[in-house]
This record gives C-alpha cells, sequence and structure tokens, in this order.
C-alpha cells in the first residue's frame, strides 16, 4: 500500500510539472495595447488612424474613440526583441501625435512613460487641428446638378482655415503663360458606386507648396469642364487634391495609408483620414 501511495504522488508530480507554464510554456510574444484618442473640434465621424512604428500594424479608433492592437512576431533569430517602439496618432490636418512603448525580451518593460504595465495608454492623446476647410460650387450647375446641356464649367471655391500653427500644403498647379501666374489644379472625382476616381492629367504641371501662417485664411479657386474630365454621369465626390506636410510623419506611416509619392494620386488618397465635410455633385 505504502509503494502504491509513493508511485500516485510521484505520477501527479510528474503530470504538475508538464502543465507548469513556468516549466516549460513557451513565452509568449503577443502583447496588446490599447487607449483613447480625441481628435478636438472633429466636425465628421473619420476615425484617427493609430500605426505602430517599424511592425507594419494599424487600426483605426472606434466610435468611442479607442483602439485596441495586438503586437506580436517580436521574436527574431537573434532572440525576442528588446527596444523602444513608437505609437503614433494621425489625421492628415491635425498635429501629429506619438507614445513610446518600451519592450523587453518581447514582453512589456516594467517602466513605461506612456503605457502602464498591461499595455493601456496612461493619459487620454488629445490631437490638436491645423486646418479646417470648407468648400462651395458655382458656375453651371443648379442644386449640386451639372448638367452638361446648361453647359459644361464648373467653378469651385475651396477655403482654407489654419489654426494655430503654420502649415504647409502641398497641391496640385497649372502654370498659366499669359499673364504668367500658377492657379489652382487637380479637382478629384470620385465615384463610389464604381469605385473609379477622376480628374484631368493633363491640367498638373508640378506639385506646389504653401507655407501658410497661423490664423490665417486662403481661398483657392478651380475650373473644371466636363470635356476635360471625360467622366460619365452619376453621383460623385468632389475634392481638390492635397496632403499636409509634417516632418514629424514618418514616410512609412503614409506608405502604410498607400500615398508612398504625393506627386502620385491614387485610390488610396480618397480613404486618408482627413476631417473635412464631404461635398458631392450629380452629373447628367
Amino acid at each position: 500500500m505504502e509503494l502504491k501511495i509513493k508511485y500516485i504522488l510521484f505520477f501527479i508530480l510528474i503530470s504538475g510539472c508538464t502543465s507548469n507554464p513556468f516549466w516549460n510554456d513557451n513565452v509568449t510574444s503577443k502583447l496588446n495595447i490599447s487607449g483613447k484618442v480625441i481628435a478636438r473640434n472633429k466636425i465628421t465621424d473619420n476615425p484617427v488612424y493609430v500605426w505602430v512604428e517599424n511592425l507594419g500594424i494599424s487600426t483605426l479608433v472606434d466610435s468611442t474613440d479607442h483602439f485596441s492592437i495586438d503586437i506580436s512576431n517580436l521574436d527574431s533569430q537573434d532572440g525576442s526583441f528588446s527596444g523602444s517602439i513608437r505609437v503614433f496618432y494621425y489625421i492628415n490636418n491635425y498635429k501629429i501625435e506619438h507614445s513610446t512603448l518600451y519592450i523587453t525580451d518581447g514582453r512589456l518593460s516594467t517602466t513605461q512613460t506612456d503605457f502602464d504595465q498591461n499595455g493601456n495608454l496612461l493619459e487620454i492623446i488629445y490631437l490638436d487641428k491645423l486646418a479646417s476647410f470648407d468648400m462651395s460650387f458655382s458656375g453651371d450647375i443648379i442644386d449640386n446638378v451639372w448638367d452638361s446641356s446648361n453647359g459644361d464649367t464648373l467653378n469651385v471655391e475651396f477655403r482654407i482655415n489654419i489654426q494655430d500653427h503654420p502649415v504647409s500644403i502641398y497641391s496640385n498647379v497649372k502654370v498659366l503663360v499669359d499673364p504668367h501666374d500658377y492657379v489652382p489644379s487637380g479637382m478629384l472625382f470620385y465615384s463610389s458606386v464604381n469605385n473609379e476616381l477622376y480628374y484631368n492629367q493633363t491640367n498638373i504641371d508640378f506639385l506646389q507648396r504653401y507655407d501658410l501662417v497661423q490664423n490665417s485664411f486662403s481661398l483657392w479657386e478651380y475650373s473644371c469642364t466636363l470635356e476635360e474630365l471625360e467622366i460619365t454621369p452619376g453621383e460623385y465626390i468632389v475634392r481638390p487634391y492635397f496632403i499636409i506636410y509634417q516632418e514629424d510623419v514618418p514616410d512609412e506611416l503614409m506608405q502604410s495609408l498607400g500615398v508612398a509619392n504625393m506627386e502620385y494620386i491614387n485610390m488610396d488618397y480618397i480613404n486618408m483620414p482627413l476631417d473635412i465635410v464631404q461635398k458631392s455633385i450629380f452629373i447628367q
């Protein structure tokens, strides 16, 4: 009987050790970070973009301004990752912000500055607006309907209000010969029905940088014709092509949004985070 009891105890001890995470289970390399990001004075429901540097991970905040990101693949041939990575919070017309996350051997470091030891942001992140925009149509258009039988010219007024920080904006221009001048160009027409983007590429000469001082106002005027657009009838979202430049925005962040080259207009630009009221027009 005594021998039998010893055997049972030995079996329990061995079984317990094989399931003990301290002894045998692999160290997990999956982490989670979360927090809340608020873009001040936002007028649309376009969410803040959250991007983790060097890891190719991103997400959008939800309707309550919260985000949650799982981070994995922190192991390498040399062992688990140790170091710091930055988490960026971005909308194109807001001042970018970031937090720093410290990792030791694939785990959250016990010493953090912006996150707690469970990966939760210690404080809410607030983004300040750099510029606000407004747009209106005029010309051969009635009630936002562009009827080619009444004429084929659309004039667009694009109003820019710079807030409390100086802003640099890149946008396309057309060079006029007589008189010599540079006028805004590159008005985009996007159809959500067929997922097509139209613009007159021949009307764009180069990408111009505008350095605008704080608390200033600018008016850009565009003129378009149906003939130059070669566009089909339907409803379109209308927006000028522009990008606010910030030195603190990593190139890799823009590339993650599909905007690798500011001189190249593609479909990804339409989906770039931007707090602007969409203006639509119906072409018939």
